[in-house]
């Protein structure tokens, strides 16, 4: 029995000197059961019982160090993360004022620039960012600036480019109207000639208020007893207007409110002595885009002709032109039963023909049935009156109507389309 208790006690000795080991490698909640082993009394039974426990501690240090060591790592390696990461400079508010550039501050670098900051000083910037300069801007007299301005708000309405009774350097002058229903100043409009950097351009300068649907009248020379006669707003300088082809166009700091291209008669008017004139009907930035929106004025200023100042003429209705198939052929239907086979057979035919070609008779006139343009030198017209030179009359059966007959004539004057 001696012998037995003391191998249990030499067993005893040997694992706790190894959980003390352990212990101090580990935590100190082993420690603690290896002191309440110690003051156990029980030597035989409690000493086996505090082994097996010892074990299981044991293996439960080893369980707890693992998971220790490796949620230590899991916390270091996201820590290490988090102290990577870069915010996005866009989130950053460089300049304090309670915006980053995510937000619409579109000068972070400066505070006084932030969709909340005041627009209202005529300084030509864009203190809240809205795309704007100034829109919050009101003049100490009331009126719209010309930076407030969007496109269409100015129309070019009339262009003297070309006048008779005066030199040019003396007697050019061109018309804008205030296309609003309020008045405007246009101090700091800017008028070009063309885009890029050769161009004509002068900005007008000091207060120049125009009130709702007024006329302005920019020209080269205010001295009416040397333009021409013209009343003039604004006197302007390095500016010439093109007698062929050019443009005008209407700035302000942000947009061009209007321009038009005139093109040396292609599809503008072209005179001499009298205005380009926009219809009255085409008043506003897109109709006057197009040529045939404009034509010579009429009305008299002084020699030459226009409306400065004032409300243009008006346009005359565009020319319907005429074409054989639509307006002629259906009129001549009573003709086809002598002519048919002969010079009525089709528009190549009828063009082609001459006095005498199918009726010896009607040779002495010496002249062709369908002369362009020329209804006194188209005998065909001549047997429809009744005023031919040699033959009878058309039709056989008796005269057409005189609404037929003048269709034909202005078919020959419009030039005998097909």
């Amino acid at each position: 029995m001696r012998s037995i208790s003391i191998l249990l006690l030499s067993s005893l000795t040997f694992t706790a000197c190894g959980e003390k080991d352990t212990e101090e490698t580990t935590d100190t909640g082993t420690t603690e059961d290896t002191a309440m082993t110690e003051d156990t009394g029980d030597t035989e039974e409690t000493d086996t019982e505090e082994t097996d426990t010892e074990e299981t501690d044991t293996e439960d240090t080893d369980d707890t160090d693992t998971d220790t060591d490796t949620d230590t790592d899991d916390t270091d390696t996201d820590t290490d993360d988090t102290d990577t990461e870069e915010p996005d400079p866009l989130d950053v508010d460089d300049d304090s004022d309670g915006f980053t550039e995510n937000d619409g501050d579109c000068d972070d670098a400066d505070a006084s620039f932030n969709p909340d900051a005041p627009d209202d000083e005529n300084d030509g910037l864009d203190q809240n960012c809205d795309g704007t300069p100034d829109d919050g801007y009101v003049p100490s007299n009331g009126a719209v600036t010309v930076d407030m301005l969007v496109p269409g708000d100015l129309v070019i309405t009339e262009v003297m480019q070309n006048p008779a009774s005066v030199d040019d350097a003396d007697g050019e002058w061109f018309e804008i109207v205030n296309n609003t229903n309020a008045e405007i100043d246009l101090d700091g409009l800017m008028v070009t000639d063309e885009p890029g950097g050769n161009q004509d351009s002068f900005t007008v300068t000091g207060e120049m208020l125009v009130p709702a649907g007024g006329y302005v009248v920019f020209a080269i020379n205010a001295d009416s007893t040397l333009n021409g006669g013209v009343v003039v707003d604004y006197e302007y300088v390095d500016m010439s207007l093109g007698n062929g082809s050019d443009e005008l166009m209407l700035h302000n700091a942000t947009d061009i409110l209007d321009q038009i291209a005139w093109d040396n008669g292609s599809t503008f008017p072209d005179p001499t002595g009298a205005a380009m004139s926009l219809d009255p009907s085409a008043m506003n930035a897109t109709d006057n885009d197009d040529g045939a929106n404009w034509c010579e004025a009429t009305s008299v200023y002084s020699v030459d002709l226009g409306t400065p100042g004032a409300m243009n003429d008006a346009c005359p209705p565009p020319a319907t032109v005429t074409s054989y198939a639509a307006d002629v052929a259906p009129l001549l239907n009573s003709c086809m039963g002598c002519h048919g086979g002969e010079f009525m057979s089709s528009y190549t035919a009828l063009m082609a023909a001459q006095a005498g070609d199918y009726r010896g008779m009607n040779a002495s006139a010496n002249m062709p049935l369908i002369d362009p343009g020329s209804p006194s030198t188209s005998y065909f017209l001549h047997k429809l009156e009744g005023t031919q030179s040699a033959g009878g009359s058309m039709p056989t059966g008796g005269p057409l109507p005189s609404s037929s007959v003048s269709m034909v004539e202005q078919w020959i004057l419009d030039g005998a389309n097909p």
